[in-house]
């Protein structure tokens, strides 16, 4: 589901995207909080990523710090 907030747009999912074999706990698990708020971590996001192969996707994992 895609929200529209007055920050911009806000994508919810109820799995892993593009690993739909993952559990959503773990990734939860794994998260970083900051602010009150939990972000995927940089393994997540590095999988992530990869796994969606897209060419934006790509680059991001290029920009990356390690």
């Amino acid at each position: 589901m895609m929200l529209v907030t007055r920050l911009g747009f806000l994508d919810l999912f109820d799995y892993v995207p593009a690993l739909p074999g993952e559990q959503v706990s773990d990734l939860l698990a794994s998260s970083i909080e900051s602010n009150g708020q939990r972000y995927a971590s940089l393994d997540w996001l590095r999988r992530m990523k990869a796994a969606a192969g897209r060419t934006k996707d790509l680059l991001d994992l290029e920009m990356l710090p390690e």
